[in-house]
């Protein structure tokens, strides 16, 4: 099939997840296989997308390691500390809440442009206050996209991550919690 649309065979019950007109139930996934028809979820490319995540989060542990290790033994222990606690706390409101943080993600999407900006000025004007503030609004960011993350794993809001995609959910998590911790690092 050259368009990547699914075929539909004659005899084919349109309940069966096979048909082309097939719906599953529930929420929509944040990233619907659908919309890769032409992707191969074979178990090759599946240890490939794994491994390569793996190198990535040792990679992530090792950049986190040799940043920390310019700081103070006690900024450290009090940042892992703070970023402990507004994880925790985060992700148990996440939890809790009736509020639909998936819903929020465009204005995350535009606060992080924004962020980034930001970023660039700081690189240009060198002061110490513009520092903290830039550390602030990434941490509070990042806070946020922690618990946009932790929704999306938990589902049952308009947009949810599927149980096949539990390794793509781990490294959002992950990152999110490295950010944290780096922008507390900073303040």
């Amino acid at each position: 099939n050259p368009y990547g649309q699914p075929q539909v065979f004659p005899g084919q019950d349109p309940d069966s997840p096979q048909h082309g007109n097939y719906q599953e139930e529930g929420p929509p996934s944040y990233y619907d296989n659908q919309d890769f028809p032409a992707t191969n979820w074979d178990d090759k490319s599946i240890r490939q997308a794994f491994i390569r995540k793996s190198v990535l989060t040792a990679s992530l542990s090792y950049m986190v390691g040799m940043i920390a290790s310019f700081y103070n033994t006690e900024a450290v222990i009090m940042a892992v500390g703070i970023t402990t606690a507004v994880c925790f706390t985060v992700v148990i409101f996440s939890m809790q809440t009736r509020y639909d943080f998936t819903s929020c993600m465009g204005v995350l999407l535009v606060s992080m442009v924004v962020l980034f900006i930001f970023a660039i000025l700081c690189i240009f004007i060198r002061n110490r206050i513009l520092e903290i503030v830039y550390a602030s609004l990434g941490a509070l960011l990042f806070t946020c996209f922690l618990a946009v993350d932790t929704q999306l794993l938990l589902g049952n809001k308009q947009l949810s991550l599927s149980p096949e995609e539990y390794v793509f959910a781990a490294l959002n998590l992950y990152t999110d919690i490295i950010n944290i911790f780096l922008y507390i690092l900073t303040i």
